[in-house]
């Protein structure tokens, strides 16, 4: 809800020397990771698509059920893209597919969906109506397999950086 915030806090960031100005050293001074789940899915891709008007890359997106408008089209400043979704019968589909802008500088990870129908899972934290509907967005928020991939591809990405430091 507040990505020209966020924006702002990145471009002073990177702005080691103060200029207002963001050299492609500083530009390259760091190693972006996304993610977002529903609305934050949508707003990961249009954060790294600011992102990409000011030169700076970024590792890796996942996008988790994302809800937004074309939060589909991966710019090419990304490296990596993950998308994870449900289309259960409800009110809220996430993106099916994501694309890359440009195929030879974005690698799709993978469109992988989720399935939540007739299956439980702990809403506990949730208020007793939405625990009642059991959307399958709201599952796939609390689903701790879908975390569990999420954390999965942050710690490989990490790791295959730490690997290309070390050469």
């Amino acid at each position: 809800h507040q990505r020209r915030v966020i924006l702002r806090y990145i471009r002073e960031a990177l702005d080691q020397n103060r200029d207002r100005k963001l050299s492609a050293e500083e530009k390259q001074s760091v190693q972006f990771i996304f993610y977002g789940q529903s609305f934050g899915g949508a707003a990961a891709v249009k954060l790294a698509r600011d992102l990409k008007k000011l030169g700076v890359p970024l590792r890796l997106t996942v996008q988790i059920d994302s809800v937004g408008k074309d939060d589909d089209k991966i710019p090419p400043n990304v490296s990596r893209a993950l998308n994870l979704y449900q289309h259960d019968p409800g009110p809220v589909w996430g993106e099916s597919e994501i694309k890359a802008v440009d195929p030879s500088k974005t690698t799709i990870l993978g469109n992988i969906r989720f399935f939540y129908f007739f299956r439980k899972v702990d809403m506990a934290d949730y208020p007793w109506i939405a625990r009642r509907m059991g959307l399958s967005h709201w599952k796939m928020d609390n689903d701790p397999v879908v975390w569990k991939a999420v954390d999965t591809a942050i710690m490989a990405e990490i790791l295959a950086w730490q690997a290309g430091r070390m050469q």
